[in-house]
């Protein structure tokens, strides 16, 4: 009995043993990009493979890979976080993390009042594609007085409610609002995307303004639409 588990143990060793050996021929760039997508998934996963062999371990402390690590584990404002946890967290944003960068966008703009340097943090975050981050800056930029910020949070807008997001989005960004201070409630400007006026002729026959409505707002006009979300998004701010 104890030979056996004396063979057993030593069948396991060779076994390691072959699989570090098969591990250590892959290119780095290749371990960059398996541990890239483990961490997209959970930064717990992420961990156990740091810890399974030197190779990973070394391929683990890079950019790209912190680029796209999963923040969920996270609470969306870390209050209270430790030494290591922090200087993580700063590590993903340093990398370019996209949910980082919204996250940090959103104090930045909503609560600390820090207004350019939040809205390049969702600018970053949007053009690597983080759909909420686009809801947030395409609301930002329909709000501005210059024609051609207005149409690029139009076109922000269209892409999310081609894809079927928007309520999705929005929701996550309400549950982020009320989770932190607003001081930056961003008024709506008086002037209307739509020209004629549409928005305000036909909301009442619309189901109701409120952040719970689907994406499929039976309107044909985008700036009727704009209007519309846009009325939902400074709703949120206001409450």
């Amino acid at each position: 009995m104890a030979n056996l588990r004396v063979r057993k143990a030593c069948s396991r060793r060779r076994r390691r043993r072959r699989s570090s050996s098969a591990i250590k021929v892959l290119p780095k760039e290749l371990l960059m990009e398996v541990l890239a997508r483990v961490a997209s998934g959970s930064v717990s996963d992420l961990y156990k493979a740091k810890v399974c062999c030197r190779e990973f371990l070394h391929a683990s402390d890079n950019d790209y890979v912190y680029e796209h690590v999963s923040l969920e584990k996270f609470p969306l404002i870390p209050w209270f976080v430790t030494d290591k946890e922090f200087s993580f967290l700063k590590r993903c944003k340093e990398s370019g993390n996209s949910e980082s960068l919204y996250r940090d966008g959103m104090v930045e703009y909503f609560s600390s009042l820090n207004l350019n340097s939040g809205l390049e943090s969702l600018r970053m975050a949007s053009q690597k594609g983080h759909k909420d981050a686009n809801y947030v800056y395409g609301m930002i930029l329909i709000c501005s007085d210059d024609e051609g910020e207005r149409k690029q949070g139009l076109q922000l807008l269209r892409f999310l409610k081609m894809s079927k997001c928007i309520k999705r989005s929005r929701k996550r960004v309400k549950s982020f609002i009320w989770s932190m201070w607003v001081r930056n409630r961003l008024v709506r400007i008086p002037r209307p995307l739509c020209q004629f006026h549409t928005f305000q002729n036909v909301s009442r026959g619309w189901p109701s303004l409120n952040e719970e409505e689907d994406d499929g707002i039976d309107v044909s006009c985008e700036y009727c639409i704009g209007d519309y979300e846009l009325s939902l998004f400074c709703g949120l701010l206001r409450v």
